[in-house]
């Protein structure tokens, strides 16, 4: 049965990541895996999370932020998320293999999520810095005028 509050099935309200996938699907940050599912304990590949995280930096910055950037395996990249890596790339916030490669279907690891994170936290940092720039501009031009 589907649940109404977030669309998964296999989501329970009592599970402990249940507000959490509710919040993340009400404001588009996440899909699930179709068919209802939004697979919890599955592993995330690098084109899943790369979907996620650019769908969060969509949410704070509709706008393109950067040109995109291919990887030499962009074609083995899901239809569902090419745009997305290419996105991130552009940014650096994925950087990709020695070798030119992103190996979608691989898992994240643990380092490379902390690495996305961190580039996430940094990038917020960013755009707040230039937000506050941008008003401070706007203030002392209205007093001019």
């Amino acid at each position: 049965m589907v649940n109404e509050h977030h669309g998964f099935q296999d989501v329970n309200d009592d599970d402990w990541f249940a507000p959490e996938i509710k919040a993340a699907v009400h404001h588009e940050m996440v899909q699930g895996m179709g068919n209802g599912k939004f697979a919890p304990y599955a592993l995330v590949t690098r084109e899943q999370a790369s979907k996620i995280i650019a769908n969060v930096v969509r949410k704070i910055r509709p706008e393109p932020l950067t040109s995109p950037r291919a990887f030499t395996d962009q074609t083995d990249v899901s239809y569902w998320a090419q745009e997305e890596v290419q996105e991130l790339a552009g940014l650096y916030m994925i950087t990709g293999y020695e070798d030119g490669s992103f190996r979608p279907m691989q898992h994240l690891s643990r380092s490379e999520a902390a690495a996305l994170i961190f580039r996430l936290n940094k990038l917020i940092q960013v755009m707040d810095e230039n937000r506050t720039d941008q008003v401070k501009k706007a203030s002392a031009f209205d007093r001019h005028i």
